[in-house]
């Protein structure tokens, strides 16, 4: 097999090198070789059949799993993740498999399949560094494609078609073993194999991407950050990424391929500068019936009225026939090489779509297109064919998969304005089941209907369906701010934002800001999808931030805490105790009683009785997945402890009042409290909230996210729960205790800084020093936050005349070697200790720092030792913390500089502490005490100069404005 043939050439070539890089780690091609000789095994001892389908949540599998898959002679079938497990499987029904593969540990109803768990830890797959193939298929993977009976087609390619489409299309982009491609496409579409396998044929490195609001909003910046130089991507999700942030989002690319629906001109037209700037952009185009690719076009510094879709790749044959009447278009054939096997499952079918011509064999693409000069132009589909996001499926498909539910009588699908739109007529509102039973990608608008209106040509009236079951049933009733929320949605020929896809959603959080002069938190994004909820946040503007004002009935509220502190202090638990270890920055803020309540909010429909019923089941069994929900603080004077309740007997309990409690009144009740849960969970009646406010330092801001984001998807049916990732605070204090049970060696120990402090930061100024830094060009992703403590250590050493300083530095880490904490939620920050020499370059500091940071992956933390060892290697690690100077946080990427620097301000901490983030090309660092003397410092990196700014508040708030 030649996929296969050319992976062990690379591997070979490029054992150590990066293949895969995802969030918190990587894969080397050694790892990868490994990991897929696994997964051959498996299959080889476990599976008699064929084909075997795949399920993954993690792109960082997909590389390893289809390579496996090859190996142990079988044929991959990708098989989406946007659906549950089961309606997935149900879309491969008329597929023979006995084994699926998955990184989660899905149920299968049918007990003749089994599941082959993906293991977490790399060491598990480790046993097996070579596999013995028992044969060589000529399929090398199956690509689901459109279909009108609901059950999608199922295309088979052959390893000639992908070998020779994938070495053709790196020859054109010109993607060598030093280019980086972002997989950003769903590894069950066509396009993805020239990403997965981008790194297979070049010794390149594929780097994989999460979706979502956020890192759409980034996508600028993780191109920078991890310098992808490749990028694939429909031209509708372009255009978005262009509104948001400009077309030099790319400029860092090397090439910029297009393909999956028709390139406006638009669109060619904003790409101009980039062009100008050398990044190559290509509109490329072919079905997955004749191998994902089979023209190309590379874009020119020009204006453009129509972009073709070029010229056949090398090995394509292309035929013009079937004209179409009184027009110079004319439905497209393909031959050559990237003619597929077909629709092996479908032979009547297969007869229909490959015609032989003389003895080569064409695929029927039902696509109508013209010659401009000597390139072909895409004009339309002969039949009911259309793309959305990119992804080309049937109408009728969509159709038969809606038809099928018990309850609807009737059903129109159709595409409008670009967006796929269900009519269906039912007694009872299925929206949410019809949205349910499609793929995400889809997105459609689904309208229930009394009838359906035809127009003069007796063809559905799409405008006065809209007008009648739509728009009218979503009036404004007068309500300024509500009727230019809806103005904004009409523009995307929306009335409710559920409706609209991920793209669509940026672009209008972006017109709502300009609209109403507001700004709009990141991580209120998911939480904002009702036009009640955008109508709350703008008259209030702290929608979902705690609210200062009292609410006018006093009385009530002094009730209300009333009934909270009767509540918890006569809440029963049956638990286990100290399961958990309490960390030592939780133990220490718990003694010098800085203790504080954050959370996070959810809207409801209503206050009912089904309502909180709803809630609690979905507590109930996330609690099942994430263990944090079972927690039990115990206090004891001036320590605590952390136990669990038992998954048999934990049942959340959801305390009702009219207002909720805010974090400063509810820490007040609980400082009389000695044994809380975690989280407590109140209902406002009010405001139709429920609050999940997490005491103690018990998850930090990262987790809170995640988790407030997993909570709403639930609560909306955006997802299952079976979809949920595990989440053990048990399993991780597990995993720390046996770390601390090995004996501190002499080389850990000699990592640690022990110089002692030379600064009296007590005696300094009460002052807000705010600094920023210039970043030298080469300074990016991780190093930003190492270059900047650096820039700052130099500054008080030159102040102060120091040789040395050192600190701490807290940030997330969840980059473990023997625990994937990827998923972790809680509180997962670590302090991390550092040393700064005067005369170091800025590399020696960095090569120091990642030393101590290879400690921390084994799972070893200075602070641990510091606090549960007790033999005398346990005191000379003690202190030595105790004479680190400086203590560093660094918060990330901010959003906005003006409310980051606020939020700092607010915040009282110690005179020695720095906060540092980033904001656009700068690095920031706010800290509450006169610790530097000068204004402006000129530091030197390598061979160029770079400043250090000691600036005012309002100076940088007027430098943003300015921006």
């Amino acid at each position: 097999m030649t996929i296969l043939k050319t992976f062990s050439d690379t591997v070979k070539q490029y054992p150590s090198k990066v293949a895969v890089m995802y969030s918190g780690g990587e894969f080397t091609f050694q790892e990868v070789d490994v990991m897929s000789n696994f997964i051959a095994k498996q299959l080889l001892l476990n599976s008699d059949e064929e084909t075997v389908p795949f399920y993954i949540e993690k792109n960082k599998y997909v590389l390893p799993v289809v390579l496996g898959i090859m190996k142990s002679g079988k044929i991959p079938l990708p098989i989406t993740n946007s659906l549950e497990v089961k309606i997935s499987l149900e879309r491969i029904s008329e597929v023979v498999f006995d084994v699926l593969i998955s990184d989660r540990d899905v149920k299968l109803e049918n007990h003749s399949v089994t599941l082959l768990l993906l293991p977490k830890k790399l060491e598990s797959y480790s046993e097996y560094q070579e596999v013995a193939t028992t044969k060589e298929n000529e399929i090398a993977h199956i690509i689901c494609t459109s279909g009108t009976t609901g059950v999608p087609k199922k295309v088979f390619l052959t390893d000639d078609n992908i070998d020779w489409l994938v070495k053709e299309f790196y020859k054109i982009v010109k993607f060598t073993s030093e280019s980086k491609f972002l997989f950003t496409t769903p590894y069950t579409f066509d396009v993805s194999l020239t990403e997965i396998l981008a790194p297979v044929y070049t010794g390149g490195t594929l780097v994989c991407y999460d979706g979502g609001i956020q890192n759409i909003i980034r996508l600028g910046e993780t191109i920078e950050k991890k310098k992808i130089t490749h990028l694939s991507l429909s031209p509708s999700f372009a255009e978005t990424i262009i509104d948001i942030s400009g077309p030099e989002v790319f400029q860092n690319l090397r090439a910029l391929c297009l393909a999956g629906e028709i390139f406006p001109s638009s669109l060619a037209n904003r790409l101009r500068g980039l062009i100008q700037q050398g990044c190559r952009v290509f509109n490329l185009y072919g079905p997955s019936e004749t191998t994902i690719y089979a023209t190309y076009y590379e874009l020119k510094d020009r204006k453009y009225n129509t972009v073709p879709i070029g010229k056949p790749l090398p090995g394509v044959q292309l035929k013009i026939a079937s004209q179409k009447e009184n027009s110079k278009m004319a439905e497209l054939l393909i031959g050559g090489n990237g003619v597929t096997e077909g629709y092996r499952l479908q032979p009547e079918l297969n007869k229909a779509k490959f015609k032989l011509i003389g003895s080569n064999r064409y695929y029927v693409t039902g696509d109508y297109v013209y010659y401009q000069g000597d390139n072909l132009v895409f004009s339309s589909r002969i039949d009911s064919q259309v793309q959305v996001n990119g992804i080309r499926i049937e109408l009728d498909e969509v159709k038969s998969i809606v038809d099928k539910l018990k309850s609807v009588k009737s059903s129109r699908v159709v595409f409008y304005k670009k967006k796929l739109v269900v009519f269906y007529e039912a007694d009872l509102n299925i929206k949410e089941d019809i949205i349910r039973s499609l793929p995400s990608y889809l997105n459609p608008t689904v309208v229930k209907v009394e009838s359906y209106y035809l127009n003069q040509n007796r063809k559905l009236d799409v405008p006065k369906m809209l007008e009648i079951y739509y728009y009218k049933k979503q009036s404004q009733q007068g309500d300024d701010v509500r009727k230019n929320i809806l103005d904004v949605l009409s523009k995307f020929e929306r009335v409710d934002i559920t409706d609209l896809d991920s793209l669509e959603l940026v672009r209008f959080y972006l017109e709502i800001e300009d609209i109403f002069d507001i700004e709009i938190k990141e991580n209120d994004f998911y939480r904002l999808k009702s036009v009640d909820s955008i109508v709350d946040y703008i008259r209030n503007k702290s929608f979902f931030q705690e609210r200062s004002t009292e609410p006018n009935d006093s009385f009530t509220k002094e009730h209300d805490l009333v009934n909270l502190e009767y509540n918890l202090t006569k809440m029963n638990y049956r638990y286990l105790k100290n399961i958990i270890t309490p960390s030592p920055t939780q133990k220490r803020l718990y003694k010098n009683n800085l203790n504080r309540v954050i959370g996070f909010n959810l809207a409801l429909e209503e206050v009912t009785y089904l309502e909180l019923n709803k809630l609690h089941h979905i507590i109930k069994y996330l609690s099942y997945k994430i263990d944090i929900f079972r927690l039990v603080v115990e206090k004891e004077q001036t320590r605590f402890s952390i136990g669990i309740v038992n998954e048999g007997d934990y049942s959340p309990n959801i305390i009702v009042l009219n207002n909720l409690p805010t974090e400063l009144e509810l820490q007040g009740i609980l400082d009389n409290i000695e044994v809380i849960p975690i989280p407590i969970i109140v209902v406002g009646t009010r405001d139709k909230k429920v609050r999940f406010y997490f005491p103690y330092h018990s998850i930090d801001a990262s987790s809170l996210n995640k988790l407030g984001d997993t909570v709403y998807q639930l609560y909306e049916k955006k997802i299952v729960i079976d979809e949920v990732p595990s989440s053990s605070l048990v399993a991780f204090s597990q995993f720390k205790r046996e770390v601390l049970q090995n004996d501190v060696s002499g080389d850990v120990l000699a990592r640690l800084p022990k110089i002692k402090p030379a600064i009296e930061f007590e005696k300094l100024n009460d002052e807000v020093q705010c600094f920023q830094v210039s970043l030298p060009e080469d300074i990016k992703g991780d190093d930003v936050y190492l270059f900047t403590i650096y820039a700052i250590s130099q500054c008080i050493l030159s102040d102060y005349n120091l040789s040395a300083i050192s600190g701490g530095l807290s940030l997330d880490f969840r980059d473990y070697e023997q625990f994937d904490a990827y998923d972790l939620i809680g509180d997962i920050h670590k302090k991390i200790p550092f040393q700064v020499n005067r005369t170091e370059t800025f590399e020696e500091f960095k090569n120091s720092h990642f030393k101590i940071l290879e400690i921390y992956r084994t799972g070893i933390d200075y602070y641990e030792i510091a606090m549960l060892g007790n033999d005398m290697s346990a005191k000379e690690v003690q202190e030595r913390l105790n004479n680190l100077s400086l203590s560093i946080n660094f918060i990330g990427e901010a959003f906005r500089l003006k409310d980051t620097i606020n939020n700092i301000i607010d915040v009282d901490f110690d005179k020695n502490f720095i906060n540092v983030f980033v904001h656009e090309r700068f690095a920031y660092a706010v800290i509450k005490s006169e610790l530097l003397s000068n204004s402006v410092y000129d530091l030197m990196h390598k061979d160029s100069k770079f400043e250090l700014k000691v600036i005012d508040k309002k100076r940088l708030e007027n430098e943003e404005t300015n921006r």
